[in-house]
C-alpha cells in the first residue's frame, strides 16, 4: 500500500512542479507572438513598410542574410522602403513558425521559415513591454530550398 502511496505522491509532485516551474504553455501569449511576426510578413507581402516596422521595438537590431547589421526602427524602415521599391518590389514570402519558446514570461524567441524565391530561417527575439509584444532583435540565414519549395515559391511569385 505504501508503494502506491509513494508512487501517487511522486506523480503529483512531478506534475505540480512541471506546472509551477515549467515553461508556461500560454496559448494567448503564443498567439500574440505569432500575430506580431505575421503582421510583419503581411506588410512584406503588401510592400507596406509602416506595417512591417509596427512589429519592431524602436531599438531593433537586425542581421540580414548578407551579414549586414542594422539598428533602429527608422533605419530599418528606410531600408525596407528602398528594398521594396527596387529588387523586392515583387517579393512575396510564405512563412511557417518552426518554434516559439518563452525564455521568460516577457521574453520570447521564435524561429520562422520564410520561403520566396530563396529560403531563409529567421530567429526573432521579442519582448513584452506594457502588455505589447515587439521584436527587439532578429537575424536571417539563407538555406537552399528543396525542389518542391522552389516550385511553389516560383508559382506564388509569378
Amino acid at each position: 500500500m505504501k508503494k502506491y502511496l509513494y508512487f501517487y505522491l511522486s506523480l503529483t509532485f512531478t506534475l505540480c512542479a512541471g506546472i509551477v516551474f515549467g515553461q508556461p504553455g500560454n496559448s494567448k501569449e503564443d498567439s500574440a507572438v505569432r500575430e506580431v511576426i505575421t503582421r510583419f510578413y503581411d506588410g512584406w507581402n503588401t510592400h507596406d513598410a509602416d506595417k512591417m516596422v509596427s512589429a519592431y521595438d524602436d531599438s531593433i537590431d537586425h542581421i540580414n542574410a548578407f551579414a549586414e547589421w542594422r539598428t533602429g526602427k527608422q533605419t530599418m524602415k528606410e531600408e525596407l522602403i528602398k528594398f521594396h521599391a527596387g529588387p523586392g518590389m515583387d517579393s512575396y514570402k510564405t512563412i511557417t513558425f518552426e518554434k516559439i519558446k518563452f525564455i521568460k514570461p516577457d521574453v520570447a524567441m521564435a524561429i520562422v521559415r520564410q520561403i520566396s524565391r530563396v529560403g531563409n530561417l529567421g530567429m526573432y527575439i521579442l519582448s513584452k513591454e506594457s502588455g505589447k509584444w515587439l521584436v527587439v532583435s532578429f537575424a536571417n540565414v539563407p538555406y537552399t530550398l528543396k525542389p518542391t519549395e522552389a516550385k511553389e515559391a516560383v508559382k506564388k511569385q509569378d
